[in-house]
C-alpha cells in the first residue's frame, strides 16, 4: 500500500505506521539489506518489491506469518492524506469502493481497481498495474483485509465477504485469514478479490453533509487533476484546505503538518507562486460559501459552519469583506440569477 510519490510525499509514513502498530523500528532497520537503511525514513518512493521485502523482514522479528493483517488493522483512514479525505466523505460503502477505484490509484499507488458486477453480489478486484514475478502475499493481505475491515466497521453485524480470492500461493496456516475474510478462500488466482452482496452497498457509510459534499466533490476534481498534470504545490495546499475546512482552527500550522514541511517553508513556496496561505484559505472558502448559497439547500448558519465559523457573525463578515455583499443578499440575487 505504498504511497504514489509524484502526488505526496510523506517520506516517513511507513515509520509511522509501523510506530503506530508497535513494531521496533531499530531493530527492523538492524536486519534489513544495507541498501535498504534509509527507506523506512525516507521511503516515498519505494517499489512494491522493496515494500514485500520490508515486510518479510517484519514477519521474521515478530513472527507473525500475517503481518499484512496487522498493518491494516493500523492503517487509519485519517492518517491517508487527500486520499483518506476523499474516502471519508463517502456516504455509502458503494460510493466508498467507487471512490477508491477512481483515487487510489492516482492518490495512493499504481494500482487497478474494479467494482464488476454480477447477479447478486458485486465483486471488488485489485492488482498491480505493473505485474512483477514476486508473491507479495503480505502486500495483498494487508490491501484486502484494510478494505474488508473498513466496510465491517460500518455494518451493524459480523460480515465476512462471500469471496476471496489472492493471487498468491496458500500460506502454510490460513487460520488467520480466515478470521478476517470467512472460510471461502481461493488463492493462485489471477487478482485480488472480495465478493459483497449487493444489497450491502447501499448501506450508509459516513453520515456527510451531501448538500456540502456535492459541492466540494467536483472541486476536488479539478484540483487533483491540477495536482496530477502539474504537480502543483498551490492545488496541494488547497485540497488540504478543503479537507480541513470544517475545522475553527485551519491554519498553516495545520496545513504544514500535513504537508511535512514547517511553516516558514510553507510560506516561503507560497510567496513563490505569489500567494499567502491566507489568500488561497480565503480564495477556497469564498469559492465553496458561493456554490452553497446559491445551492439554497442548506440554511446560511449551516454553510459558516461547514466552513469553520462557530459564529454566524463571523460568516457574514467573512463573506461581507470578500464581496460587499452579506451572505442572504447574495443568497437573494443568485436565486434570481442576477449574480
Amino acid at each position: 500500500m505504498s504511497p504514489n510519490s509524484q502526488i505526496e510525499k510523506n517520506e516517513k509514513w511507513l515509520l509511522q505506521l509501523l510506530e503506530n502498530v508497535g513494531i521496533d523500528c531499530e531493530v527492523l532497520q538492524n536486519k534489513l539489506p544495507k541498501h535498504f537503511e534509509s527507506m523506512l525514513t525516507n521511503s516515498a518512493e519505494i517499489s512494491i518489491d522493496e515494500l514485500e521485502v520490508i515486510l518479510s523482514v517484519l514477519e521474521d522479528i515478530t513472527s507473525d506469518h500475517h503481518i499484512g493483517i496487522k498493518l491494516a488493522k493500523g492503517t487509519l483512514i485519517k492518517d491517508l492524506g487527500i486520499y483518506g479525505y476523499l474516502l471519508e466523505q463517502s456516504n455509502t460503502i458503494k460510493t466508498f469502493l467507487e471512490t477508491s477505484i477512481k483515487y487510489y490509484p492516482i492518490l495512493y499507488r499504481p494500482a487497478k481497481l474494479e467494482l464488476l458486477p454480477k447477479k447478486s453480489y458485486m465483486s471488488f478486484r485489485y492488482s498491480d498495474s505493473i505485474p512483477t514475478k514476486n508473491s507479495h502475499r503480505h502486500d495483498n493481505e494487508w490491501t484486502l483485509a484494510w478494505f474488508v475491515d473498513q466496510i465491517s466497521q460500518k455494518l451493524d453485524f459480523d460480515w465476512k465477504p462471500l469471496k476471496v480470492c489472492f493471487s498468491n500461493p496458500a500460506p502454510t496456516d490460513i487460520t488467520p485469514l480466515t478470521e478476517v475474510f470467512g472460510e471461502n478462500l481461493f488463492f493462485n488466482q489471477p487478482y485480488n478479490s472480495f465478493d459483497i452482496e449487493t444489497k450491502l452497498l447501499l448501506r450508509r457509510y459516513s453520515s456527510v453533509n451531501e448538500n456540502l459534499i456535492n459541492v466540494i466533490k467536483p472541486i476536488a476534481d479539478q484540483i487533483i487533476d491540477k495536482m496530477v498534470i502539474e504537480e502543483c504545490f498551490e492545488a496541494k495546499v488547497r485540497i488540504l484546505i478543503m479537507k480541513n475546512l470544517s475545522d475553527n482552527m485551519l491554519s498553516s500550522e495545520v496545513i504544514a503538518k500535513e504537508l511535512f514541511m514547517s511553516i516558514s517553508t510553507l510560506k516561503r513556496r507560497l510567496a513563490k507562486l505569489g500567494l499567502s496561505f491566507r489568500k488561497v484559505k480565503e480564495e477556497v472558502l469564498l469559492y465553496i460559501a458561493k456554490s452553497l448559497l446559491s445551492e439554497n439547500k442548506l440554511s446560511i448558519n449551516q454553510i459558516g459552519l461547514s466552513l469553520g465559523y462557530s459564529e454566524h457573525s463571523a460568516f457574514n463578515h467573512f463573506f461581507l469583506r470578500k464581496t460587499n455583499h452579506s451572505p442572504s443578499y447574495y443568497r437573494k440575487q443568485a436565486k434570481a440569477k442576477l449574480i
